[in-house]
């Protein structure tokens, strides 16, 4: 029997149980993570967990092991698939069980390290180091609240029983089973309907520091006897854990990392929960996606998009972000519009790209009444209207042509900057731009842009790369470098850097934790698995090292996982006010015609040239959320000619881009301290594993 059969064999024999499945798992048997690089090749290597003391049980296990991604190493030795910080992980927590035999650790310490085993290396990820589940269900369980939207819940409404999946009406009568009809007596918990942006709660931040509502996993399922489906997504799945905290009866569509080879798939894990993966060339990459599609009985869905894995030390002592957003049914179902391109269409397009189709194909087999029975169904009986975020992702692959380069990574980025009203490049004046009436009516330049990007992993750098990602960032089209012979343009950076250093290229700013900030945390250096720099990146000789700023969170000394990315204008403050009237006076001119002139061609061109929609005077910048760390891997490299442009991605990744509008939104919605602290080259390093510990 394969060692998938026996975690299936295992898991449904503890969901039968009626003991708490939580107090059944030991340490041991903690999903298993090896760790990389996220910009090397990759590819995910199986582990050999433990459940007892012999050989034999140690290769069984109750968790469904989804694993991160690993460089591929040549098969020269025995151990071909170890990763370099698999072993480097290994090495430092050999260290970590020798010191614990002369030296006691702190209560805080204790809480992270007694969830890890310490007789198996792979315990850390190239993204989240994974302990074991918490010891106590309150840190999990305790609901916040906050302002700006209804609370509805009783205090007794999660003691109801799971909710009976009715099964679903077909044809005419989609609407009525989307609008929860025939389950009149619901009761809802609170609700979002325009959109949440919050951090995480976090058992070592002092209450003192949550001056901001925080989100716990218990507030954004809300109340679970309501829940009719979930799809959940993850790069690392503590499977018992999660398990543990959603109704048995619920049927879930859990996404997951694929095997070694990078092969699709779709498969039962635990009655009720299939489990799908999507395709990997080659095994390398990872599917990097965090969310959540939540559905109730009142036929409302809630939206999740996070920065956090499904497992509990994520949502307990490492800082993570979520935005969520609560998406009413629509009265009616709506036909499909193969010409839409909003937040719904792209998200089908995601779920589509996961295989999440072939998934609800499975789960139908036993639940016929899904609310969701198709991906197309999700535009078309969902109403989306209140959503005011654009949704960014990264599809693992080769993408050619516009149409397909347009929907993924940072030339979608570059596109959605343009829809929300934040471009920052110069207008092409050569293309009729400066007409009027024999006066100067050149638009204005590029406007300056600062970028701050926090994150938990450090890429490869180069010059071209990190020229043609800030060139998205403004909204400036790829089309025109495109035209530059690739290996001329290289150059030309190049020579631009060994002339003027990285100066050229100090509007932006890497957000890492020093090696200082690592051991002042509250975990110390054993809480920093999670965060991923190699010394030979940063030795390297093009390394961007003068951008480099130390993350230092708001709430304390506390490690953050989250990825961010803020954009803002220099003359943000000043511009936002003098142009607000400006615009105001060319749309009221451009809706309000003189009935008294003759309008000419060239002055109505001129009055509306003023009201751009992608340069809206009112936008001061913009906030990227999500699971995109800062590096080629999530956001891809772009190639070919601006007839054929080619988009090559290695990971699945997913986020959302909210404008800002009012220069304090850059402070109130990041979660690190601003301005960043530059590093101090003489005596400042990031936090390299295989150099610290």
């Amino acid at each position: 029997m394969s060692s998938d059969d026996e975690d299936l064999k295992l898991a449904i024999a503890r969901s039968l149980a009626e003991t708490n499945i939580r107090q059944e798992f030991s340490s041991k048997d903690d999903p298993i993570v090896v760790s990389s690089d996220d910009d090397e090749p990759h590819r995910v290597a199986r582990p050999k967990p433990h459940l007892g003391t012999s050989s034999t049980q140690s290769r069984e296990t109750m968790n469904l092991r989804v694993t991160e991604d690993v460089p591929m190493i040549a098969p020269t030795t025995s151990n071909s698939f170890l990763s370099e910080r698999a072993q480097l992980e290994a090495a430092r927590l050999a260290r970590l069980k020798r010191m614990r035999g002369s030296e006691p650790l702190t209560e805080t310490r204790k809480n992270v390290t007694s969830h890890h085993s310490l007789d198996d290396p792979f315990v850390s990820s190239d993204e989240d180091e994974v302990p074991g589940p918490p010891a106590k269900k309150s840190r999990l369980c305790v609901a916040a609240t906050s302002n700006g939207h209804a609370k509805t819940a009783s205090s007794r409404a999660s003691l109801k029983p799971a909710p009976t999946v009715q099964p679903r009406p077909s044809g005419s009568r989609l609407a009525d089973a989307i609008n929860g009809r025939q389950v009149a007596t619901s009761v809802e918990s609170d609700v979002y309907w325009t959109g949440e942006l919050r951090q995480t709660a976090n058992m070592q931040v002092p209450s003192s520091k949550d001056t901001r509502p925080i989100f716990r996993l218990h507030d954004i399922l809300g109340n679970k006897s309501e829940l009719t489906f979930v799809v959940l997504s993850s790069f690392v799945t503590q499977l018992s854990w999660i398990y543990s905290l959603l109704p048995p009866i619920v049927p879930v569509l859990l996404i997951g990392q694929p095997d070694a080879k990078g092969s699709a798939s779709v498969h039962n894990v635990l009655p009720n929960w299939v489990r799908v993966t999507p395709a990997l060339r080659g095994g390398r990459g990872c599917m990097h996606m965090k969310f959540m599609l939540l559905f109730y009985k009142s036929g409302r869905m809630r939206v999740v998009i996070s920065t956090a894995n499904l497992v509990d030390y994520d949502w307990r002592d490492i800082e993570n972000s979520v935005w969520l957003q609560d998406i009413p049914p629509r009265p009616h179902v709506i036909p499909r519009d193969p010409k839409a391109d909003d937040f719904a269409t792209q998200f089908e397009f995601v779920l589509d790209a996961l295989g999440v189709r072939d998934g609800l194909g499975a789960l139908r087999v036993e639940h016929r009444g899904l609310p969701l029975r198709s991906v197309s169904d999700l535009r078309c009986g969902w109403d989306f209207g209140k959503v005011r975020v654009q949704l960014v992702s990264s599809i693992a692959g080769k993408h050619e042509g516009w149409h397909s380069v347009l929907r993924v990574g940072h030339v979608r980025l570059m596109a959605v900057v343009r829809l929300i009203g934040a471009r920052a490049d110069a207008l092409d004046v050569s293309k009729g731009n400066r007409k009027g009436k024999g006066k100067d009516t050149s638009p204005p330049g590029q406007r300056d842009l600062e970028i701050e990007c926090q994150g938990s992993s450090i890429g490869t750098y180069t010059p071209a790369w990190i020229d043609e990602f800030l060139c998205s960032a403004r909204g400036a089209s790829p089309e025109f470098w495109l035209d530059d012979v690739k290996t001329r343009r290289v150059k030309a950076l190049d020579a631009r850097l060994a002339r003027d250093g990285w100066a050229s290229w100090s509007n932006l700013k890497i957000l890492f934790p020093s090696l200082q900030t690592v051991k002042m945390s509250r975990l110390g250096e054993d809480g920093a698995g999670t965060m991923f720099c190699q010394r030979r990146q940063w030795n390297g000789p093009k390394f961007p090292r003068q951008l480099f700023h130390d993350s230092n969170s708001k709430r304390g000394p506390v490690l953050m996982h989250s990825k961010m990315i803020l954009a803002t204008f220099k003359d943000a403050s000043s511009r936002n006010l003098a142009n607000t009237a400006k615009t105001k006076k060319a749309k009221a001119k451009a809706e309000t015609p003189d009935p008294d002139s003759s309008v000419t061609e060239s002055s109505s061109d001129s009055d509306v040239e003023e009201i751009d929609t992608e340069r809206d005077a009112n936008v001061i910048g913009w906030l990227y959320v999500g699971s995109h760390n800062f590096t080629a891997s999530a956001w891809g490299t772009l190639s070919g000619s601006r007839f054929t442009p080619i988009m090559n991605i290695t990971n699945f990744e997913l986020g959302i881009v909210m404008p800002l509008t009012d220069p304090k939104h850059a402070d109130e919605f990041t979660c690190w301290h601003r301005p960043p602290r530059r590093y101090n080259l003489e005596k400042d390093e990031p936090w390299i594993q295989n150099s610290n510990g």
